[in-house]
């Protein structure tokens, strides 16, 4: 907590990552990078207004940045049995595990205001 409140980039290590989507087009090709970068592929995200529930309040931020250096489809094989079963409307979750570097990263960025929760 005390890094985020500084502003410090957080530094951790990767052990499994979970995504979900509904594309079937994002799915294809997630599985064509992956049969052609068989040691992973970076990944990074910028997520507005993401919030903390500690010691009971609400810290809401501006932005939570996440990077993940080197991520892989934990099971290449599956990942494209479920995406031929796949239906309109259905979501596919895809699980990341580490490629050929586990680290991961996180920066809270700027806090949009904190409450207290009610019960």
């Amino acid at each position: 907590m005390r890094q985020i409140s500084e502003g410090k980039l957080i530094e951790g290590v990767l052990t499994e990552l979970s995504l979900k989507t509904n594309d079937k087009e994002t799915i294809r090709n997630i599985i064509i990078y992956a049969e052609q970068h068989t040691n992973g592929l970076s990944l990074e995200f910028h997520i507005p207004n993401q919030s903390i529930h500690l010691f009971g309040s609400e810290i809401v931020f501006d932005k939570v940045e996440s990077k993940y250096e080197s991520v892989r489809p934990k099971d290449l094989d599956r990942l494209k049995r479920k995406l031929e079963l796949m239906d309109i409307g259905d979501t596919l979750e895809i699980v990341y595990v580490p490629g050929d570097s586990d680290k991961c990263t996180e920066n809270y960025l700027r806090v949009c205001h904190q409450k207290p929760i009610m019960s």
